[in-house]
């Protein structure tokens, strides 16, 4: 049976997502761009700091995930690779809802931190749910919308430059960052599934 290649998109998440691991961990170090005032308050708080660290394991073990060749031919390398995952989001999910609360936006972006948190925490429990009781099908759905929110940490990287290139101040921009990271790309999954479904049931 021949194992099916990954195609260019792919690649583009890995690339992205290993781009949002090496800026997690440089951020870690004390040595990275932006204010260094706000670095220094972020890193002092004990819940954002410790977000950061287990959250750069979802964006450096997810794209690896969706890999057919790691799934069939070396099942236990996907086994642990998902536990280390879902570790991270656990992890960056518990002390995100303390971390939500002190991002420098609008309190409009604390909110929208706070759902996205929610979300992730959801998605990850819905996944290990489907997966405990051997439901790969749905299994598979629940950890994509998962690590479409994972994926934020590159999205929202991106939303910021475009955002304080069009003249908003870094508070306006997370605070919209903090929404138009995730939710438009999760919408999209949805949307997609409803459709590619609904094509299934009438064929």
């Amino acid at each position: 049976m021949a194992t099916q290649k990954p195609g260019g998109f792919w690649y583009f998440i890995l690339v992205s997502s290993f781009l949002a691991f090496l800026e997690g961990v440089h951020f870690l170090s004390g040595r990275t761009y932006g204010d260094p005032e706000e670095n220094k308050r972020i890193l002092s708080l004990v819940a954002s700091k410790s977000h950061i660290i287990f959250a750069v394991l979802p964006v450096a073990f997810g794209p690896f995930q969706f890999l057919p060749i790691i799934r069939n031919k070396w099942p236990l390398v996907h086994i642990w690779f998902g536990r280390l995952y879902s570790l991270g989001v656990v992890g960056g999910g518990a002390f995100a809802l303390k971390a939500s609360w002190t991002a420098n936006t609008y309190r409009l972006g604390h909110y929208h931190f706070m759902a996205l948190t929610l979300c992730w925490l959801c998605t990850i429990v819905q996944g290990l749910r489907a997966i405990w009781r051997r439901d790969i099908a749905t299994h598979k759905r629940w950890m994509t919308r998962n690590f479409i929110l994972s994926y934020a940490a590159f999205v929202i990287r991106v939303h910021l430059i475009i955002f304080m290139a069009m003249g908003l101040t870094d508070k306006e921009s997370l605070t919209i960052a903090s929404l138009s990271s995730w939710a438009p790309n999760l919408m999209a999954a949805e949307l997609w599934w409803y459709f590619t479904d609904k094509k299934t049931n009438i064929n």
